[in-house]
Formats: C-alpha cells, sequence, structure tokens
C-alpha cells in the first residue's frame, strides 16, 4: 500500500516537470521547436495600447538576470502543462497558445539586450582610459597634423592671432574634443583664405598654407570622429531604458498567461500552474509543485489551556500543577478528620 501511494503521488507531478526531463531543463534555444512560429499580428494587437512608459515601469521590477532565468521555466512548464489538458481543460484557459511563442521571442529579444548591456560595461571600464589600437592611431595622426597646420600658421598669424588658433584648437581628450577642434581651426583657414588681407594670402602660400591641407584636416577630423564613435557606440550599445523597456514587455506577456491558467485553476484545481522561481515574489504567487503547507497559527493562551492535559506535554505539565495542589489538600483534610 506504500509504494501504491508513492507511484501516485509521482505520477500527479509528471505533467508540469517530469515529461521535461526534470526542472531547469529548458533553455529559451530548446523551446523554439517546441512553441513555434511568432504571430506578428499578435504581437503588434497586444502591445499597440500599451505605452512604453508603462512598459518601463513595470520592467524596472525585476532584474533583466531574473527574468532570463525564469522564463525556460516559466514556459517550459507552461507547454507541458497545456499538452498534459484535455480539450475540455483548454477551454478553460482563456488564452491563445500562440502567446507562449510570442512570450518566448520577447525574452530572446530581452537577452540580446541583455548580452550587449554587459559587453558595453566590460568595454566601459577599458576604453574610457585606453582606447583600442585603431582610434589611438587615427588620434595620434590627428594631433600630429592639427600640430603641422599651427606650427605653419605661426609664420602668418600675430601672436594674438595665433593664441585665438590655439584656443580654437581645444583640447585632445576624447576623439570629439580632437575632431571639434580639427574642424574649427580648418573653418578657421579657409576663411582666412578667402578674405584674408593680401599679406597673410602671400605668407600662407609661403608657409603652405593652402586650401588643400585645409580639407585633409578637416577629413582627418571625420576619421577621428567616426573612429571615436565605434568605442562610444560600444559603451552606449544598450541603454538602461531599453532594457527596462524589454523587461517589461516579457513581464506583461507572463502575466497574461500566468492570469489565464490562474483562473483556469480556481474553476479546475487540477490545471496546474506555470512555475517560477526567482520571480515569484512578483507574482505573489508560488508554483504549483513548490508551495509549502501554511504554517499552523500559534494557538492563543485561552486555547492552550483549553487543551492543556489532552495536547503537547508542555500543556499537561501545566494541568499538573492545581491537579497536585488539590491531592494535596484533601490529603491535609482526611489527617484533620483522624485527629
Amino acid at each position: 500500500m506504500t509504494k501504491n501511494r508513492k507511484t501516485t503521488r509521482k505520477k500527479t507531478a509528471a505533467p508540469v516537470s517530469a515529461e521535461a526531463g526534470g526542472k531547469g531543463t529548458h533553455t529559451l534555444d530548446s523551446l523554439v521547436p517546441l512553441l513555434g512560429p511568432v504571430d506578428e499580428q499578435q504581437r503588434i494587437a497586444l502591445f499597440e495600447n500599451v505605452t512604453d512608459e508603462a512598459l518601463v515601469k513595470r520592467g524596472t521590477r525585476a532584474l533583466s538576470a531574473n527574468i532570463l532565468e525564469d522564463a525556460p521555466l516559466f514556459l517550459g512548464s507552461t507547454h507541458n502543462i497545456w499538452q498534459a489538458l484535455t480539450d475540455a481543460q483548454r477551454e478553460k484557459v482563456n488564452v491563445d497558445p500562440q502567446i507562449f511563442a510570442l512570450c518566448l521571442d520577447e525574452a530572446h529579444i530581452l537577452r540580446r539586450l541583455e548580452q550587449g548591456f554587459h559587453a558595453a560595461v566590460t568595454i566601459s571600464a577599458g576604453s574610457q582610459i585606453e582606447h583600442t589600437v585603431e582610434t589611438r592611431q587615427v588620434m595620434s595622426e590627428g594631433v600630429a597634423l592639427r600640430r603641422s597646420v599651427m606650427d605653419s600658421l605661426k609664420g602668418v598669424l600675430d601672436r594674438g592671432q595665433v593664441a585665438h588658433v590655439k584656443k580654437l584648437s581645444g583640447t585632445a581628450e576624447t576623439p570629439e574634443m580632437l575632431a571639434g577642434g580639427m574642424g574649427r581651426i580648418a573653418d578657421y583657414v579657409t576663411a582666412l583664405l578667402k578674405d584674408g588681407t593680401a599679406s597673410q594670402r602671400r605668407r600662407m602660400s609661403t608657409f603652405n598654407i593652402t586650401a588643400e591641407r585645409a580639407t585633409a584636416l578637416k577629413n582627418k577630423a571625420e576619421q577621428v570622429r567616426l573612429t571615436g564613435a565605434v568605442t562610444v557606440a560600444a559603451v552606449r550599445r544598450v541603454e538602461q531604458r531599453k532594457l527596462d523597456l524589454q523587461d517589461g514587455r516579457v513581464l506583461l506577456l507572463m502575466e497574461h498567461i500566468l492570469r489565464a491558467f490562474r483562473a483556469a485553476h480556481r474553476e479546475d484545481p487540477t490545471i496546474l500552474l506555470p512555475e517560477l522561481r526567482a520571480l515569484a515574489s512578483l507574482f505573489n504567487t508560488r508554483s504549483s509543485t513548490t508551495r509549502r503547507k501554511p504554517r499552523t497559527p500559534p494557538k492563543s493562551k485561552a486555547r492552550v489551556a483549553s487543551d492543556a492535559g489532552v495536547g503537547t506535554g508542555e500543556g499537561t505539565a501545566d494541568a499538573t500543577v492545581p491537579a497536585a495542589e488539590a491531592k494535596e489538600t484533601e490529603s491535609k483534610a482526611r489527617k484533620r478528620k483522624k485527629r
């Protein structure tokens, strides 16, 4: 009889996890062939009336890592439960099963964004201090060209004008700052070639300050800017807001699915709930296979007194005290009668 009861309990739990080979066996990738293609019209319909602000707010309630941890468990158990339901039971789960595939696809998008975010953080830690080899090389070439043009201008301009050009050049602390200074110097040279005095233009010709050099300075500035932008783009590849937004999209779909199964479970308790782990507290629920029995509330003093002598050993000990006193009193009364 004991063996039969154990066997029965194992069969009851099977639809949720045993048929999938145990908890944690599903991954986002392994679920793709199981859940099928995504209905793009469904995606549009479900999100068209939800604002980005609402999704971002929802997304900030959970870590992306926790969502990605629970998504395979949640969707895998959802699939297993759905497959085990009868047609009559499926009628009670008021949700289109294609939403399972949509939720999975949104989780895939979140994973790509999350990976990009961490890559950006890694790059940021090093690249803001030391740029890539290519960026440093291009910046070095830009600084050399800028210095060459500025040295030539010293033979053309007076001291005040040289100080002005130096101010225009700025610094080379970042690719963007270097490129900006080079562009301003190129514009200054172009304007001087056009509007400078005859004496200035003659000196510019002597020191090879030409339109070609101004153009070369302008082109190198653009190369510095673009090369540096590759590093900056890596750091900024994924903004936190975009990550929160995608978190919110996945959580909203999970909530739609869970709500439908909860309603069906209330109507038919044999319909199990999808499993959750890291997000269980967020959705204020535990999966059907991991629910714990509610703790028995502590007894009040009045209840303890009423249970004395029939409950725990502690209650019995409390009950024996007045009983012993009564027995002692009765014994003394008998002695007095004998006297």
